[in-house]
């Protein structure tokens, strides 16, 4: 679990200690909607979903838009790839062309 969350604080502008407080908080609320995520598993599908060398952002508002997506009935994976989508989207973001 250190090794996830050292990961994630490299990925996110926010300390292990925020990043865990947040998992904990996101995983509480999904319960409360029904679905079963655990905090070490949503830190390390967060991460990887978000993942981009060249931005970072809070953890926070990474959960809070998978919370919404989730709440919205979209399902685990789709909701993965939205965030992947918007990250992609974001005024600022390089697209690389191959």
């Amino acid at each position: 679990m250190h090794q996830a969350l050292d990961d994630a604080a490299k990925q996110f502008s926010d300390p292990p200690r925020m990043i865990a407080n947040r998992a904990v908080q996101l995983e509480g609320m999904l319960a409360a909607q029904g679905i079963d995520e655990s905090a070490p598993e949503l830190i390390e599908t967060l991460s990887r979903a978000v993942a981009r060398a060249d931005r970072k952002e809070g953890f926070g508002s990474v959960c809070q838009h998978y919370f919404y997506l989730r709440q919205q009935g979209v399902g685990r994976e789709a909701a993965l790839q939205q965030l992947k989508e918007a990250r992609l989207a974001r005024p600022g973001n390089r697209v690389l062309h191959g």
